[in-house]
């Protein structure tokens, strides 16, 4: 499966460290598997879909407030699935594929340095 590039940042000395913040080591998170974290005041949903593509996305849904990291993880799809509902999100862009969902998740850039897993939430 290939995933799109610009949805994950491998190599964080490419960019500015200071605007992350540090959610986990790479190896607290199975290829495979995904785990909310708070981060600052954002709730994250930390996704490894393979062993050097990381995405993140808010971890609450938007049709329903129910907690993604209950759901499906569809690592072949790139998609989340709710769990109370069964709506689907494309977890490398945020966009809603399935309904009931119709608005689309926060995404987050993911920065891995050194072995330390990172996300940068645009100031906040």
């Amino acid at each position: 499966m290939s995933y799109p590039e610009s949805a994950s940042v491998q190599d964080g000395s490419q960019h500015g460290l200071a605007a992350t913040r540090f959610v986990c080591r790479r190896d607290d998170l199975g290829v495979g598997q995904m785990r909310a974290f708070t981060v600052g005041d954002r709730d994250i949903l930390l996704i490894r879909a393979s062993p050097e593509q990381f995405y993140a996305v808010e971890s609450e849904c938007t049709h329903a407030e129910a907690q993604l990291e209950l759901g499906e993880l569809l690592v072949k799809r790139c998609e989340i699935e709710c769990p109370l509902h069964g709506g689907r999100f494309n977890f490398t862009t945020g966009e809603p594929t399935e309904e009931p969902a119709e608005d689309p998740l926060a995404t987050f850039p993911v920065t891995v340095d050194d072995g330390d897993v990172r996300v940068d939430l645009g100031g906040s």
